[in-house]
């Protein structure tokens, strides 16, 4: 792990770390948590070290670790739940398929200390999606055929009595979903868009065909001004409305020549997309 300044001078480095014992490598970012920079190693089952690793920012230096016995590809989330910032992860055994459930947890950590607060069963396979939060809810996805949850957080301790739904059918999910009023919007990795109601796991989109042409994706939802984005393999781009009811805006293609695996990132009214070959900026006129 490395750190840089904004003219590109190195400030630090880890090379302490270990080696991914991982046919696949990694795939979760670091989070900056106050002085924190908080790094998820893992997937090194069942060789290597899984740890969720939290460095002072200046110097690079351990604060706190928090060693795991199973690993994933998600990038943790930093929440406020009742007042109190919470890291969430989820994380499981490679067992998909597996009936039960109990392979897995979704859980929530301090971000100060590394301290465990609370866990629910019902993971059971590789996370590659991050977890989510709105509404007093946490989501977590597995993927691979893999499960999700949600659950009701405030409690401390084994917390899955309070989980809300598990949903009765698996499905290979990459990138992130997002929630937004009361909804959670995805779409698996062969491109069928999803809506589950937050409370009750309800699904309120029945895609029968899959939108655009059909590619895959292993890009991340991105809300913004009520609409949804997500960058498909292929470098097209679907928007959705941000609603229960099904609704395709838009699609749009970058050209047969552009592929990608990336997500779209959005800052001050401008659409970054990363591709194989090129990064793409696109913004109204100016």
């Amino acid at each position: 792990m490395y750190c840089f300044d904004l003219d590109g001078e190195e400030l630090w480095k880890r090379i302490d770390l270990g080696r991914w014992e991982h046919a696949f490598g990694n795939g979760s970012s670091p989070l900056l948590y106050g002085d924190l920079a908080i790094l998820w190693c893992g997937p090194n089952d069942p060789k290597g070290r899984n740890v969720l690793l939290a460095m002072n920012k200046k110097t690079g230096e351990t604060v706190w670790e928090q060693n795991q016995s199973y690993g994933s590809r998600s990038t943790p989330l930093i929440t406020k739940v009742n007042e109190q910032d919470q890291l969430i992860l989820g994380y499981s055994k490679d067992v998909k398929g597996q009936p039960d459930n109990k392979s897995g947890f979704l859980y929530g950590f301090d971000p100060k200390t590394g301290k465990e607060i609370w866990k629910c069963q019902g993971l059971n396979s590789y996370c590659y999606a991050s977890p989510l939060y709105a509404d007093g809810v946490a989501v977590g996805m597995a993927g691979y055929g893999g499960s999700a949850l949600a659950v009701k957080l405030g409690g401390t301790g084994d917390i899955t009595s309070d989980r809300l739904w598990l949903p009765p059918k698996n499905f290979q999910r990459v990138g992130s979903g997002v929630v937004v009023n009361g909804h959670v919007y995805i779409v698996d990795e062969n491109g069928v868009p999803r809506c589950y109601n937050l409370q009750t796991g309800d699904e309120q989109w029945k895609v029968e065909k899959r939108p655009g042409s059909g590619a895959s994706t292993w890009g991340s939802m991105v809300h913004a001004d009520g609409r949804l984005y997500v960058l498909m393999r292929n470098g097209e781009t679907l928007v959705f409305a941000a609603n229960p009811r099904y609704e395709l805006l838009a699609i749009n293609a970058l050209g047969s020549s552009e592929s990608t695996n990336s997500s779209l990132a959005i800052s001050n009214n401008e659409i970054f997309i990363r591709t194989f070959k090129h990064l793409w900026c696109i913004s109204g006129k100016k």
